[in-house]
């Protein structure tokens, strides 16, 4: 099983999408753990794909909302670089409050 998926040969193209999705991934990832260390350090939450989530959630919003708002050229900026970085992990962190807050308006009150 492994020697067939490490003899797989990708066309140029198959090779640079796969390239840019573990990319992007391992960027989201860093991402969601810097925001968790940022909002809960002491506490873990309770599943890795939570942290993979707020990163995934952080990395899309942070960038488009800088670019739309600021008014940068989209050619001219990289998301992934320190600046997207700081910015995917100010949105991630603005998400999370905004869903604390969600949470706590649509929590059941107990009996």
């Amino acid at each position: 099983m492994i020697d067939k998926l490490l003899s797989l040969d990708f066309s140029a193209a198959g090779q640079s999408l796969v390239n840019v999705i573990l990319l992007w991934l391992g960027f989201s990832a860093g991402v969601g753990l810097v925001t968790r260390l940022i909002l809960f350090p002491s506490r873990w939450w309770k599943s890795i794909w939570s942290v993979f989530l707020v990163g995934i959630v952080g990395s899309c919003l942070g960038p488009l909302l800088l670019t739309t708002l600021c008014k940068i050229d989209v050619e001219k900026f990289n998301p992934i670089s320190i600046a997207g970085f700081l910015v995917s992990v100010a949105a991630a962190i603005v998400v999370m409050i905004f869903y604390g807050f969600v949470s706590l308006f649509f929590r059941k009150k107990s009996d």
